[in-house]
């Protein structure tokens, strides 16, 4: 029962993937002239991503929340292009390269902190899995420094805390708080005046407001920060705003001001359970990777 459980669980994983491949835009050979040349880090804010998460599901359950869950965790590394035909992506650039979890098991530790999924009932490896497989795999092939699964989620570990958003909307004034508010455009000032670029503020709307939800920054394939101008076109819901001489880049709406939800709990998870639940993510990972091989 066990076995056809975790079949039954591979076959909607196999599906799930093969479904989001195949609503890949297909390109003409003029747009795919245009090779990938841009970066785009993405950090999210777990608070945010957790009421997503619950309305999307219709659930009550809790979310899976880390040790620090008032700071801003990876969401993702992806490519874009920029030019005549601006897109985000390509994705699933080589499904034949699987993910190996024990090729990022010296940062396992780290990830399960700051790069890991709100949902309590995804398995952290599936998710770390499915991150590789969709963007990882297009990054390595853009950039030699990402070449690896074990390059690409450290650069991301690495950036988020060069580019801690955390630490730079705190430096202006702007932490979390259930019921301050901010205006967009001393969010997007606070970026601009660390970082030097313009950045792509993306909110969530929850009863009529503003709640900060994404925050995303560019860089080139060498690496250096570039404005996300040229790529915010293609974030659905993006629009441009110029305030001051001053051009922003954001989904919220601008005569609304934004909250930045604050995480409040009683109990943080301990360093036992997250070893836990590596350890059994791990061994589930590797009995489905078994499994499938059998099932060749």
């Amino acid at each position: 029962m066990i076995i056809k459980s975790c079949l039954i669980t591979v076959l909607v994983i196999g599906l799930s993937y093969g479904s989001e491949n195949a609503t890949q835009k297909e390109f003409t050979e003029e747009e795919n002239e245009a090779a990938p040349n841009f970066l785009i880090f993405s950090q999210r804010w777990p608070m945010s991503a957790c009421r997503a998460w619950q309305d999307r599901k219709r659930t009550l359950l809790p979310c899976y929340l880390s040790r620090e869950p008032n700071s801003w965790k990876v969401l993702s590394i992806w490519t874009a292009k920029t030019g005549k035909f601006p897109t985000i992506g390509p994705l699933f650039c080589n499904t034949s390269w699987y993910f190996n979890p024990h090729e990022i098991k010296s940062i396992a530790k780290n990830l399960s902190e700051d790069w890991t999924s709100v949902e309590v009932n995804e398995y952290k490896y599936f998710f770390w899995a499915f991150e590789w497989l969709r963007s990882g795999t297009c990054v390595a092939q853009v950039s030699a420094a990402l070449g690896t699964q074990l390059d690409y989620f450290s650069r991301g570990l690495t950036w988020l805390r060069q580019y801690s958003m955390t630490n730079i909307l705190a430096d202006a004034g702007i932490i979390p708080n259930n019921t301050q508010q901010y205006l967009l455009r001393d969010i997007h000032h606070a970026i601009k005046q660390k970082l030097g670029v313009n950045p792509i503020i993306e909110c969530r709307q929850e009863h009529f407001e503003n709640h900060l939800y994404e925050l995303h920054i560019c860089f080139n394939l060498t690496l250096d920060l570039v404005d996300c101008d040229d790529i915010s076109v293609n974030f659905p819901g993006v629009s441009r705003f110029t305030v001051n001489n001053d051009t922003l880049f954001s989904n919220c709406d601008f005569q609304k001001p934004v909250i930045y939800p604050e995480v409040v709990r009683n109990k943080a998870i301990s360093k036992f359970e997250i070893e836990y639940a590596l350890r059994r993510n791990l061994n589930i990972y590797n009995l489905l990777q078994w499994l499938i091989w059998m099932t060749l």
